[in-house]
């Protein structure tokens, strides 16, 4: 059975099974290929070992684009000699279209100097260093493509809201999204670009796919469109949860869940969830130290008068919805399981 452990056994390092016995399905490459095949008008070099040049031909890309794969040989890995990467990279750059290289463990572990190579010679190309040994989740990597991807595009240029949420999107649109004043981010794959315009003060960047206390809503109530008595029904419910007494979260963004509730005085001890990734953990860390946390899914236990909330059962349409949307659905869903 998964075991619960304290948010401050987190603060020292992630909770990861081993990779004996628990290996990821897929790696950064392969994540970030099926998005790139999604976009439509990105061209992509994959440098690494074999393998990786191997499972990059999994997905044809169509239309003329160019699926790439650079395969280093062990002189290159172990003196670091990257002239025929260079030509490979001069061939995909010679037409100036959009392109991105995906540079995978062996290149990160050798130290290759991959990404200078390429900010030095190579401005149209996007550099995405992608080794699976990093990050907590592959998809993790995904914030890190649209960063590179959009590095420098113009932004807040225009009147107008932009929503960026989990629709795919060629990058021709989303370099035309980035025009717009007001930008929603409801994706997690966004989070880091909402991070990096909002430093760079290009327009107004709302972040609506994590939870935020209440008076965030009202503030920007009429940005996000939230109908009429949103804001009562969130204040009532909630209000309702925190003087319930000692809770037990389980299901999908229960560490979101948690966070919130805690903001608003509420008595959480333990979280569970599954899809553990590095926003769930930088999440988790913002929790209370002595609350109790599964990243694994595991059942919550019944404990006398801790009231339990388990939103498995509503995974789907917990997915479907996002930001305040999800909030105000957790919170009407918590009232339900309580009577």
């Amino acid at each position: 059975m998964p075991d619960f452990v304290p948010v401050k056994a987190l603060k020292k390092e992630p909770l990861r099974a081993s990779c004996a016995i628990d290996c990821a399905q897929h790696c950064p490459m392969d994540i970030l290929l099926e998005e790139l095949h999604e976009m439509g008008d990105v061209d992509v070099l994959v440098v690494g070992v074999g393998e990786c040049a191997y499972y990059s031909r999994k997905m044809p890309f169509s239309g003329g684009r160019r699926n790439w794969a650079y395969q280093l040989e062990d002189r290159e890995i172990i003196f670091g000699e990257l002239s025929g990467l260079d030509a490979a990279l001069a061939r995909l750059a010679e037409d100036n279209r959009a392109a991105v290289c995906i540079s995978t463990c062996v290149p990160s572990i050798m130290h290759l100097a991959v990404p200078e190579l390429i900010a030095r010679k190579y401005p149209s190309v996007a550099c995405v260093e992608a080794p699976s040994f990093q990050g907590i989740s592959p998809t993790d990597s995904l914030e890190t493509l649209y960063c590179a991807l959009l590095a420098g595009a113009p932004a807040g240029q225009d009147a107008g809201v932009a929503v960026w949420d989990e629709a795919p999107a060629g990058l021709a649109a989303l370099r035309e999204r980035l025009r717009a004043g007001v930008h929603i981010v409801r994706s997690r794959r966004f989070l880091g670009l909402l991070r990096e315009r909002e430093r760079a003060g290009a327009g107004v960047w709302l972040d609506d796919y994590s939870f935020h206390p209440l008076d965030w809503y009202a503030r920007h109530a009429q940005t996000l469109r939230l109908p009429g008595g949103t804001l009562e029904a969130m204040d009532a419910l909630t209000r309702a949860l925190a003087a319930r007494g000692p809770l037990a979260l389980r299901g999908p963004f229960a560490y979101e869940f948690a966070l919130y509730l805690c903001h608003a005085g509420a008595q959480v001890r333990r979280v569970s969830f599954g899809d553990f990734h590095r926003y769930a953990y930088e999440r988790c860390l913002k929790l209370p130290e002595g609350i109790l946390v599964c990243p694994e899914n595991g059942a919550l236990e019944a404990v006398p008068g801790e009231t339990a909330l388990d939103f498995t059962p509503d995974s789907e349409e917990i997915a479907r919805l996002r930001g305040s949307g999800q909030l105000l659905f957790l919170l009407r869903r918590a009232e339900e399981i309580c009577h």
